[in-house]
Formats: structure tokens, sequence, C-alpha cells
């Protein structure tokens, strides 16, 4: 197989591998949903469906397992954070139009900003935004740990 056969059979055994870290932050996207349209008070809802909480910890978590699942290099990381982002990005975009579009209560929009605005800002966001960079660093925090555990354990 190719060279760049290796690199696209890898990028998928990544995106299988972040599979249920994207699950999960559609789950909190639908929840956020359900959380605002029945009505719960803005400074509960908001903390209880975080996504941008939900996606750190996932950062972490995917960027320390990483390594025992076989993306040990460096760029992994990076791109677990940006997929993650990403992933975020696409679910906020999706509940946007869908609370704006269902006339549902919800914590998605913005007084600040139109409906457009907020997509454009979020979609700007997913290439390589304001959650962008954080969710790297949080990936890479946790590649390390990772990597100095696997090292620990071949060592024994």
């Amino acid at each position: 197989m190719s060279l760049n056969g290796n690199k696209i059979r890898e990028h998928i055994m990544l995106l299988r591998f972040l599979r249920d870290a994207f699950f999960m932050l559609a789950a909190m996207g639908v929840f956020r949903i359900f959380v605002g349209a029945i009505g719960v008070p803005e400074s509960i809802g908001t903390w209880i469906s975080s996504g941008t909480l939900l996606a750190m910890i996932l950062a972490v978590y995917y960027g320390q397992s990483a390594p025992s699942h076989g993306f040990d290099r460096f760029w992994h990381f990076i791109l677990i954070g940006w997929l993650i982002s990403v992933a975020e990005s696409i679910v906020v975009i999706g509940a946007i139009l869908v609370t704006t579009n269902l006339r549902l209560a919800n914590y998605f929009s913005s007084e600040r900003v139109s409906v457009k605005q907020h997509i454009v800002g979020h979609l700007g966001s997913a290439i390589g935004g304001n959650m962008t960079i954080p969710l790297v660093v949080l990936a890479g925090i946790g590649f390390v740990i990772g990597r100095k555990l696997a090292f620990k354990s071949q060592s024994a």
C-alpha cells in the first residue's frame, strides 16, 4: 500500500478512536436542547449541559489514552484536540439551527449577534478558533501523561 494509503488508514483509525467522543458531544447537544426547551433556568442549565466542559474532559482523556491505542506521535494529540473542537462547533451550529427553526427556548441564542453571525462565529471556531488551542493543549497534557504511563509499563 502506498504511503498516502497508510496515512488515510491512520486518519480513519483516529476517527474511529474518537467516535465515542463525537457521540458524547452530540448527546450533550441534544440534552442541552431538551434542558433549555423544558425551561431549566439558564444559570443551572448551561452548567449541567456544558459542551465546552465535556470537550475539555474528552481532550484530556483521549490525549492520555492515545499512546496506548497506537497513536503515539506528537501530531496525533494536535489532531485529537482539533477534531474534538470541530465536533463541538458542529454540534453547537446544529443546535442553533434546530432551536431557531423550531422556536424552542434555549441557551444557544445570543442577544449580541444575529443567528447568522453566531453560526459564522462557530464555523470559524471549528476551523481553528477560540476553543481549538485550549483543547489541543489539554490533549497534549493528556498525551504526555499517557506516554509516560506507557513508557513506565514497558520498562517494568
